[in-house]
C-alpha cells in the first residue's frame, strides 16, 4: 500500500465521494479485499457470487455514503476499517441470502428437474412468445438479444458480462431493463384486452 497517495486532500475527497478518489481507493484496496473475501466466504457458495462482486458492492456502498456526508475520514486507517467492516458484512448477508431455503442448492435442483419435466408449449405459445421478444427488444442493440439467448442457455449473469466483456452490474441493469419493458407491454395489452 502507497501511503503517499492517501494525503489529506484524497481523504476529503473520499468523504466527499469524488470519482478520481473512488478509482484511488479501488486501485488501492480492491486486491487485500477480495483475497479477505476468497478467504470467508463459504466455498460452497461460490459459484453463486465471487469475492470480487462482494468487494465491488462494498465499494459501491461505501462511496454512495460518503457521498451523501454519512462518512469523514480523518486518517487512512480509518477508511480500510470501515471497508474490512463492510466486506465482512457483505460476506455474512451472501451466506444468509443464499442459505435461505428457497436458495438452497437442493430446492434449486428441484426448479432444474421441474423445468426439464415442464408441458412442452405449443405453436400458439411459442408464437406469442416470439411475439413478446421481438416487442421487448425493439430499438435496443445486439447485446440484449444476446442477453436473453444466454440466459436461455442456461448462462449465468457473471459468464454472461464474460462473454460481452462488460460488468456484471451492467449485464443485471440490461436484464432490469429488459424486465420492465415486458412488464409494460404485459399490462399494455392487460388494459387493451380489458376495454
Amino acid at each position: 500500500m502507497t501511503a503517499p497517495e492517501f494525503d489529506e486532500d484524497l481523504l476529503r475527497r473520499i468523504s466527499a465521494g469524488t470519482h478520481s478518489a473512488a478509482e484511488a481507493v479501488d486501485r488501492e484496496f480492491r486486491p487485500q479485499l477480495e483475497a479477505m473475501a476468497a478467504r470467508n466466504m463459504d466455498r460452497r457458495l461460490s459459484g453463486r457470487e465471487s469475492p470480487e462482486d462482494i468487494v465491488q458492492s462494498v465499494l459501491r456502498t461505501v462511496f454512495h455514503r460518503a457521498a451523501k456526508g454519512e462518512y469523514r475520514f480523518q486518517h487512512r486507517s480509518e477508511l480500510w476499517r470501515l471497508l474490512e467492516t463492510v466486506t465482512r458484512h457483505k460476506i455474512l448477508k451472501h451466506a444468509e441470502y443464499h442459505r435461505a431455503q428457497k436458495r438452497t442448492p437442493v430446492a434449486e435442483e428441484q426448479r432444474d428437474a421441474d423445468a426439464i419435466f415442464a408441458p412442452i408449449p405449443t405453436a400458439e405459445q411459442e408464437a406469442v412468445a416470439k411475439d413478446l421478444v421481438a416487442a421487448i427488444l425493439a430499438g435496443l442493440d445486439e447485446t440484449y438479444s444476446t442477453i436473453i439467448r444466454r440466459l436461455e442457455e442456461g448462462h449465468s449473469e457473471r459468464a454472461i458480462a464474460k462473454q460481452l466483456g462488460c460488468t456484471r452490474r451492467a449485464v443485471t441493469t440490461k436484464i432490469d431493463r429488459l424486465r420492465d419493458r415486458l412488464r409494460g407491454i404485459l399490462e399494455d395489452r392487460n388494459e387493451g384486452g380489458d376495454g
